[in-house]
């Protein structure tokens, strides 16, 4: 009440309101300024921030005794400060308060509420009425007050401790000035560096401190209380394992990791998949002699590199072989021409040449010279040996070796603390230990429940067997945006990798829906400090799992991320191949296990180095063509530039398609930095022209004028060709009136103005409503045009449905009269006022053949036609005139159609597609041949029909059309000379296009529709003729005067290949829902992308998506809502009549699809009480259903 209101002025009506608190005014241009606050609350990084929380947390705290908290500097430089009055007891000193307080802060407030500088004053600054000075408290207390703790310059430390720990961290950061209250990761640290950092603390101290810990006290001062702390707690220090009794120096065993990797190479010998390529660009005098020399050198120190894994006794076993010469291959390049392009050729051919793991090096070297003093050397290593930091290593150690060489001398390494073979047998030995029970036991907790997938939007299916071929799409995030993530990650109290990880992961929850999303993320693997010079396969895999349920903003989504990887970074010690072993996921060669998604970050150390006048340089690594999960994304830091590389699976994913998901994750980590207090779900995806590109998809050209309404364009036919035949049920074609069932398109027009006069005299007209209860005959057209003709809207009401069915409608619709004949007249009971052509027939003779001339409007009524209802009855979708000539006039203009086209009508009157059947025809000129409900399921009947009325313009629905495709499949038949085959309505499939193509005769357009009927019945086509279609076959492109969108939950576009509801506006919208305000508000809105005023959209409920070729793709639904055989069906409809039945409690529907055959309506149904006769009494429920829904609802399956 106090901030929302009701704000009530005299040139507004009166409206709910919200109370910002921003002071602001309106400039003369009718721009609004904001001003400031006026209350205390500020802004930082996007954050919304009111002090009095912190004051009240900090005050909290017993040395404390009150706090104010304010914003000093401005911009990218203003960081949090807060004030603290000494509570009576405090003895604290006041390094140790701070560390204290910050410490109780992060238990209580996200990290971006935690004050950065610290201020201890005398007491609160008031003014001189005595109120607290908020305003100016940081301008009066400068000078006055002494720094608690600051960025300021470095202080000596007072401890041993500390002054240990400065000792470790100006080892790992490289740097000498470190203060005991500087922070970490503000001196340049990160994940990779901090797990070295605790690796030392852990040898120094023998203390085993988590992440965690350093992110809650990133100083050596907060490091040095929490070593204490460990220490007191525990009595004595731990040490780093001893290691087992030794294997032969020969053979060993191998480490997790190299055993799966092992075993993957069983499954497929030689694949390139594993393979980790990489150059060194060499440019100045290279001394190829002491380039041998210095890779001998190397692969002699470091045993991995030269071990060979046969199996000895059906196991894996790691073979060591003595040190010997590299085999170094030299190649010339630089005499060919052309050679600068052959290089990329050339070292991914080198890349992907497979290892054979048993029997040969498995680190391979190639030396390529590309010009005089410019050579590329390749290292290639297959990925059992060696990772990424251990790459590093090779670099460091191969120059210096190579220095030494050019001299003639050794290098003067010292030994290795230990081999890899020592840490594989440590890690066995402790594959069984407490502390690794204990963490295998939390990843299993962690984990349980999981998805077994993320299923990606793809640009084909996945294949039954996953082939790792892939392809990297490379990007360079600019600058300015990369500056404006290192200064949110450092407000946030997390790092680079966590807000990037964040990034992805919204990404990925805005591409699939997800909201439970695991990535998969590599960690260095080497827990203790003395692995950290020795090359291998140390490298581990975390499973990062994030729960984006209830549509959190960027801020929490970020808490949430950071949480999860200081989490799972205290359990890092459980090697994956472990973790997945317990996890026994469900195991499938079409993806990888656990996750199929990952994402990793690395720091790349110092890639330049020099010998004399020889440089030497790392090279990016070479894309080989492969990729080991559907996407990875690498994000790599080095100094001045952070490069994203993505790699996808090509069997799903075309190059356009990723580098539209890599502009989308730039798109919205822009979006998260400007804005990081805004929902997920409304992060911009689209910069403006690729926002402007996929609305262009929809679009079909501008509005045509409004054209001729559809009963006018039927009698302009009937003047044009008075003796052609207009409609005719099923036959040859055959002019006159009588006899055959066959209407010329004079005789229509005649009968439909006679009764047209007939109904004017019966209270139509404008707004009335007349509902048309006639088997599909000639008749029936004859009616349909009879109410347009006098202004009234029709209303089909198949005599196939039950009569309480009916009835509902008649009297939903409230009808003013209703067409009927001797053979509907008994169907239905009901008051309305009726006109039976039969009955009526002599009156309505004696009226004039003549047109009546009413004045229709293009907006009045064309006809309300009633689909299934989600409430438990039907709804009425109410379609204007003009709505219906827009419709013709799109499909006049996308199908081209001519007069004398025979086309052939099977759709129940009931449904819409049977007003798009007659309108095409009978707006054009062309020959309506209505088709008997019977021939329609009789393939050879319907052949023959076909056939003998010479078809050329035809629309099946696909259950149709399957039994005509196995028909003359199986009798070697073709089908005669359509000049258009439409299949819409439901979902069909690329081999079904394929087997239709197979029968249809050259020159046959094959398309695919589709539609809704509250827009009015065709909403987009695509030309199937010569399409390649894997899945099902596409909607296409919108109809001529239709806009498409397949827009988000909250109205905006989404990138092309991701999934949104369709969207279908332009003529067709129809006016809305029959006598339901709330359900056409609910799915009628306003276009905000027309540039027509009032033009509307109407939310179909379909998911749906833009292929990469552009066409629109159908997904499925969004709702329960399916079809059957082209007829809309809410489940909930038939749920509500089943469970008014006496003996039901609840009741459940949907759609069943049997192997092979049609689907069926399947309902699963709690009884009150359970019956012997099962198959009795669901028969019974059958036969009371049959009352109230349509036949082919209520199938003997239910």
């Amino acid at each position: 009440a106090e901030k929302f209101g009701r704000l009530v002025l005299p040139e507004v009506s009166e409206a709910l309101v919200y109370r910002t608190g921003d002071r602001a005014r309106f400039l003369p241009d009718g721009q609004i300024e904001c001003l400031g606050r006026l209350d205390a609350q500020f802004k930082l990084r996007g954050q919304r921030i009111e002090p009095a929380e912190i004051e009240q947390a900090i005050a909290a705290h017993p040395a404390v005794a009150a706090a104010v908290v304010g914003l000093a500097r401005e911009g990218s430089t203003a960081v949090l400060v807060a004030g603290v009055v000494r509570s009576a007891s405090s003895t604290l000193p006041a390094t140790t308060l701070v560390v204290a307080l910050r410490l109780h802060l992060q238990a209580l407030l996200p990290a971006w509420m935690v004050p950065t500088e610290w201020l201890e004053l005398p007491a609160l600054p008031r003014t001189p009425t005595g109120k607290l000075d908020r305003r100016d408290w940081l301008v009066s207390v400068a000078g006055a007050t002494r720094p608690v703790a600051t960025a300021g310059a470095p202080l000596s430390p007072p401890s041993d401790i500390e002054q240990q720990l400065v000792m470790l961290w100006s080892a790992v950061l490289g740097r000498d000035d470190i203060g005991v209250h500087d922070n970490f990761f503000d001196l340049g640290g990160h994940s990779l560096l901090a797990a070295r950092l605790l690796n030392r603390i852990r040898l120094a101290f023998g203390v085993s401190l988590e992440l965690r810990a350093l992110f809650a006290t990133p100083t050596v001062a907060g490091l040095s209380i929490a070593i204490e702390a460990v220490r007191a707690a525990r009595g004595a220090p731990s040490a780093t394992p001893a290691l087992p009794a030794p294997e032969p120096a020969t053979k060993a065993s191998l480490s997790f990791g190299q055993e799966r990797l092992w075993f993957l190479d069983q499954l497929d010998p030689g694949s390139p998949a594993y393979n980790v390529a990489w150059t060194i660009r060499c440019v100045g005098p290279l001394d190829v002699a002491a380039l041998r020399a210095a890779l001998d050198a190397v692969v002699a120190r470091h045993p991995a590199l030269r071990t060979r894994f046969p199996a000895i006794a059906g196991r894996p076993t790691a073979v060591i072989d003595p040190a010997a010469p590299v085999a170094l291959v030299v190649r010339d390049l630089s005499g060919r021409a052309g050679s600068a392009g052959d290089l990329p050729a050339e070292l991914a051919r080198i890349a992907r040449a497979s290892f054979v793991l048993d029997r040969e090096p498995l680190f391979r070297a190639t030396l390529l010279k590309t010009g005089a003093h410019e050579h590329h050397l390749v290292l290639v290593a297959q990925h059992i040996v060696t990772d990424a930091t251990s790459n590093h290593l090779l670099f460091a150690d191969l120059v210096s070796a190579l220095a030494c060489a050019t001299k003639g001398e050794t290098p003067p390494w010292a030994a290795l603390p230990l081999t890899y073979t020592d840490y594989v047998r440590r890690q066995r030995a402790q594959a069984n230990s407490p502390r690794l029970a204990a963490s295998l036991a939390w990843w299993r907790q962690r984990l349980a429940g999981a998805p077994a997938a993320l299923e990606l939007p793809s640009d084909r299916p996945r294949p039954a067997e996953q082939r790792f071929v892939g392809a990297w799409l490379q990007r360079l995030v600019p600058p300015s945006l990369e500056e404006q993530l290192r200064g949110y990650s450092k407000a946030q109290g997390c790092t680079s990798y966590m807000v990037l990880l964040a990034a992805f992961k919204a990404l990925l929850h805005r591409y699939t829906g997800a909201v439970d999303v695991l990535v998969g993320t590599p960690v260095e693997g080497r827990l203790t400090a003395d692995v950290e010079p020795v090359v291998g396969l140390f490298i581990n895999t975390l499973v990062m799992r994030t729960d984006l349920s209830g549509d959190p903003s960027f801020c929490t989504l970020l808490a949430r991320v950071r949480d999860t990887t200081l989490d799972a970074q205290a359990h890092q010690e459980v090697p994956f191949e472990q973790l997945v072993e317990v996890l026994a996921p469900e195991r499938s060669l079409r993806r990888s296990p656990v996750f199929q998604v990952m994402f990793n970050l690395v720091q790349l150390p110092l890639r330049s180095r020099t010998i004399g006048d020889l440089e030497l340089r790392v090279d990016k690594l070479i894309d080989q063509g492969v990729a080991s999960f559907d996407l990875t994304l690498t994000a790599a830091v080095e100094p001045g530039r952070l490069a994203l590389t993505f790699e996808y699976a090509t069997d799903l994913f075309d190059a356009r398609t990723i580098e539209d998901f890599a502009a989308a994750y730039l798109t919205l980590l822009q979006g998260a930095l400007r804005n990081p207090g805004q929902a997920v779900s409304r992060l911009p995806l689209l910069a403006v022209r690729a926002r402007q590109a996929v609305l262009a998809l929809g679009q079909s050209g501008d509005a045509a004028p409004l054209p001729v309404l559809v009963h006018d364009q039927v009698a302009r036919q009937a003047h044009r060709w008075p003796d052609a035949v207009a409609v005719v049920t099923g036959g040859p074609p055959t002019h006159g009136v009588h006899g055959n069932g066959a209407l010329s398109y004079a005789a229509l027009d005649a009968q439909a103005n006679r009764l047209a006069r007939h109904l004017l005299t019966r209270d139509a007209g404008s707004g009335a409503r007349i509902g048309i209860c006639l088997p599909r005959t000639p008749d029936y057209l004859v009616a349909v045009l009879a109410v347009l003709k006098s202004g009234a809207a029709y209303v089909p009401l198949d005599p196939d449905y039950p009569a309480e069915r009916l009835a509902g409608m008649i009297a939903d619709a409230s009808l003013s009269g209703l067409i009927v004949n001797s053979v509907t007249r008994d169907v239905v009971e009901s008051p309305t006022r009726r006109v039976d052509l039969d009955a009526d027939h002599a009156d309505i003779n004696r009226q004039p053949a003549t047109d009546p001339s009413v004045s229709v409007q293009p907006g009045d009524a064309a006809y309300l036609l009633y689909t299934s209802g989600s409430t438990g009855r039907p709804k009425g979708v109410l379609v204007s005139h003009e709505n219906l000539a827009r419709a013709l006039a799109g499909w006049q203009s996308a199908y081209g159609l001519q007069p004398g086209e025979a086309h052939l009508q099977m759709a129940s009157a009931a449904f819409d597609v049977f007003s798009g059947d007659w309108v095409r025809a009978l707006g054009t000129g062309g020959r309506l041949v209505l088709c008997p409900r019977d021939v329609l399921l009789d393939p050879p009947a319907l052949l023959a029909l076909l056939r003998t009325a010479t078809i050329r313009v035809a629309e099946f629905v696909p259950a149709v059309i399957r039994l005509l495709i196995e028909y003359c499949e199986t009798v070697s038949a073709t089908l005669p000379g359509l000049r258009l085959l439409i299949v819409g309505s439901d979902h069909w499939y690329g081999a079904e296009l394929d087997a239709l193509r197979r029968i249809s005769l050259p020159g046959t357009r094959l398309l695919n529709s589709y539609g809704v009927a509250e827009a009015t019945i065709d909403s987009s086509w695509f030309d199937a003729s010569l399409a390649t279609v894997d899945g099902p076959v596409p909607v296409g492109n919108a109809m001529p005067g239709t806009t498409l969108y397949v827009l988000d939950a909250h109205g905006e576009p989404v990138p092309r290949g991701v999934p949104g509801e369709l969207y279908v506006g332009g003529g067709g919208v129809a006016i809305g829902y029959w006598n339901d305000p709330a359900l056409t508000a609910a799915k009628f809105r306003a276009d905000p992308f027309a540039e027509v005023p009032g033009a509307q959209l109407y939310g179909t409920g379909d998911r749906a998506r833009w292929n990469r070729a552009g066409q629109l793709e159908l997904l499925g639904r969004s709702d329960s809502q399916f079809k059957l055989r082209g007829f809309r069906i809410e489940p909930a409809e038939i749920e509500a009549c089943l469970s008014a039945l006496p003996d039901v409690a609840a009741a459940a529907v949907g759609l069943k699809s049997p192997p092979g055959a049609e689907p069926r309506v399947v309902a699963w149904v709690v009884c009150r009480i359970v019956a012997r006769d099962a198959t009795g009494r669901s028969l019974h429920w059958q036969q009371q259903l049959r009352h109230q829904l349509p036949e082919h609802w209520c199938q003997p399956h239910s």
